[in-house]
């Protein structure tokens, strides 16, 4: 996703104004959220060992996740 680029997700699962709650069922039909990618980046590293235990092998794993940030525009009510 490149930066600056405009992304809408459409399926929200709760929604408040304050005053009213709305959960939805799975969702919540007709409320949206729109948000602006601003980069991307790679998480931490996470490391695990798998270990054989009587044949004594054992292997590294490990990886790092790719994200994007996203900055919040607005939040589309449902009707």
């Amino acid at each position: 996703m490149e930066d600056g680029s405009t992304v809408e997700l459409d399926r929200v699962l709760f929604f408040s104004d304050g005053q009213n709650d709305v959960i939805g069922k799975p969702v919540v039909e007709g409320a949206k959220v729109v948000a602006k990618a601003e980069g991307s980046g790679m998480g931490e590293k996470v490391r695990g060992l798998r270990f054989k235990a009587k044949s004594r092998a054992h292997t590294r794993v490990g990886g790092r996740a790719v994200f994007t940030r996203l900055k919040i525009e607005s939040i589309v009510a449902p009707k």
